[in-house]
């Protein structure tokens, strides 16, 4: 059970910083600047995985072009059932974010791992909203750090 939690893992984090980059179509080299420097700051997120298991994320954006991201996964009582740590960067080119996992604190994870892009439906200063690879829409937050 830990791959797909894995992947679920990835699928929002790729979808979070990934698909910040796709709002209608093409972008040129100064808005793509724009939209990266919008990423920057701490976000965070849940959304449930199954009827028993909550998913909720902390990213870390970096205007250097990396990120760190914490995941956990617990049940709906609370508990901690699974914690992973991760790392990588972030490329904004042509109105899409391309990210790359290079830490991982699963250690049989295959690394560096990229993500393709994913749409994203609104970024501002307060919320992220994307469309994750399997469909699913995502909410981050943006939070003080």
């Amino acid at each position: 059970m830990r791959f797909p939690r894995f992947i679920s893992t990835v699928l929002i984090i790729g979808s979070f910083i990934t698909a910040c980059s796709h709002v209608g179509g093409s972008r040129g080299t100064l808005e793509d600047a724009a939209l990266r420097q919008k990423l920057v700051g701490a976000w965070i997120g849940s959304r449930a995985m199954s009827t028993n298991q909550v998913l909720s994320w902390k990213t870390l954006v970096h205007s250097d072009g990396t990120f760190s991201v914490q995941n956990n996964t617990r049940d709906i009582t609370g508990h901690l059932l699974h914690s992973v740590r991760m790392e990588g960067t972030f490329v904004v080119a042509n109105g899409a974010v391309v990210v790359t996992f290079t830490k991982s604190s699963e250690n049989d994870k295959a690394l560096p791992r990229t993500i393709r892009p994913e749409p994203i439906v609104r970024v501002d200063d307060h919320e992220l909203v994307i469309i994750t690879e399997t469909g699913a829409e995502s909410v981050s937050r943006k939070v003080l750090q």
